[in-house]
């Protein structure tokens, strides 16, 4: 990967969608390198149904912007943008190694998160289906990391939040949903190469 700032032409610009019940996470990655990112959290507390078609519209409206606003480095990476989107499952339930029922809360946030997915699909039907795996917690100790985000995540992902890159509308700039969306984008990379 070239230090220099510039974009590699090797690798496909990919658009990352982290679908979650409050937040979504987006990231727009060329390789390693982070081109934007942004997290999209919803203007209710959900209880209004009404408002899933506007948190909806605010989510595809934020992707529409990155594709937009970063065209050309879509072209220097020679294509343009493609999606891909983290799968949504069930819940595992499981509290310390024993089966717990899960609660109506749980279900709510599985539906939110597939409004989003379905969503992502409906509009992109050539995404990338990613599946579940942990996205955005390599740094873990419980997952191999040294407990640093930085060990495994470029900078613009870790610290300080790039003067140019979208707003997040998270209250405390919380990045862990632009970083599982930065490693959907780097795992539909992968897939692409392995099946072309």
């Amino acid at each position: 990967m070239p230090t220099d700032g510039t974009l590699s032409v090797d690798c496909a610009p990919t658009i990352g969608v982290d679908p979650g019940a409050r937040w979504v996470g987006l990231c727009a990655r060329v390789g390693r390198e982070v081109v934007d990112a942004s997290t999209v959290g919803r203007d209710d507390d959900g209880a209004d149904p009404t408002a899933d078609r506007l948190w909806v519209e605010k989510v595809l409206a934020r992707v529409d912007a990155l594709m937009a606003t970063h065209g050309a480095d879509a072209m220097a990476a020679g294509g343009t943008w493609r999606v891909a989107v983290e799968a949504v499952v069930q819940p595992k339930g499981g509290v310390e190694g024993r089966r717990v029922p899960a609660s109506a809360r749980v279900g709510w946030n599985v539906a939110q998160a597939a409004l989003i997915y379905g969503s992502v699909l409906a509009v992109f039907p050539a995404a990338i289906i990613v599946a579940p795996a942990h996205h955005g917690e390599r740094h873990l100790l419980r997952w191999g990391g040294s407990g640093a985000a930085a060990s495994c995540y470029p900078p613009e992902l870790c610290r300080y939040r790039p003067r140019e890159f979208m707003p997040t509308d998270h209250p405390s700039g919380d990045r862990r949903h632009e970083r599982s969306a930065y490693d959907v984008a780097g795992v539909a990379e992968l897939a692409a190469r392995v099946t072309v």
